[in-house]
């Protein structure tokens, strides 16, 4: 009795189709074992680029600060959970990929805020267990996307209008167009999938819509200028809280294109 209890809980977790959330795309058609086949697959770039960028960026990590490749393992993160969701539309796999989404939000306050003094202080040392209070009401998890997600971009907003600086402007202004185009898309999903699947681009849509959902918010190009004004302080598309070893809290670093050369300018 106890046995088939437990079998009765873990497949509403865990069972296929227990996800009551079903995106654009027509289940078990290419394939006998992954539900959304080119919905899961739409996730491999988003698993491979960070990687790569781990890679290529491994002299900054040892240059700047190692903390910077938090940036890329939520967007692994990410790309693994959405693609276990998509494959088995399980209830478990679809709060994962809610979760990761926060954690690249929650990353994205990192760079805006360095000093996280306004998070209340029993939150800092508790992140898996918040993590683990995500799934105990999974329908609180989209409202905190809109909540934290419409913080950042306010920023983004506020500090475009009040920077100074050409280059930061420039990025902030190309994050707020990306981020805009996966909701849009996202939202298009949503309501008219019956067009995007006669066209049949709804695979390239989606995958685009998380690779602009992410990197609207983590922008990680080559050329990026990082600049600590002050304790606490940074203009956008600047990351002081990878600064956390650099002595100058006026200097700024740019990290060179081919990822071998950094210098003070």
């Amino acid at each position: 009795m106890l046995d088939k209890s437990l079998a009765k809980n873990l497949s509403l977790w865990f069972g296929f189709g227990s996800s009551p959330v079903d995106w654009c795309e027509t289940n078990y058609v290419h394939s006998l074992y992954i539900a959304e086949y080119f919905n899961t697959l739409s996730n491999i770039p988003m698993i491979v680029l960070p990687l790569l960028g781990l890679y290529l960026n491994r002299s900054y990590f040892n240059h700047v600060t190692p903390s910077a490749k938090w940036a890329f393992v939520v967007y692994v993160f990410v790309g693994l959970s959405s693609a276990y969701y998509h494959a088995t539309l399980s209830l478990f796999g679809q709060l994962l990929d809610e979760l990761g989404i926060l954690y690249v939000l929650v990353v994205g306050h990192m760079v805006w805020f360095p000093s996280m003094r306004f998070w209340p202080e029993f939150l800092k040392k508790r992140r898996i267990v918040c993590s683990i209070l995500s799934f105990l009401n999974p329908a609180i998890n989209a409202y905190a996307l809109m909540i934290v997600g419409a913080t950042l971009l306010i920023r983004l907003v506020a500090d475009v209008l009040i920077s100074d600086y050409q280059e930061s402007n420039e990025l902030g202004v190309i994050c707020g167009a990306i981020s805009g185009a996966a909701i849009s898309i996202w939202l298009s999903d949503r309501t008219m999938c019956p067009f995007w699947q006669e066209t049949g681009i709804h695979c390239f849509l989606y995958g685009t819509g998380i690779e602009g959902g992410c990197g609207g918010w983590l922008p990680p190009d080559g050329t990026t200028m990082m600049c600590n004004v002050g304790e606490g302080n940074g203009d956008i598309g600047l990351t002081p809280w990878l600064l956390d070893q650099w002595q100058d809290q006026q200097q700024c670093v740019w990290w060179d294109t081919n990822w071998q050369n950094w210098w003070g300018q």
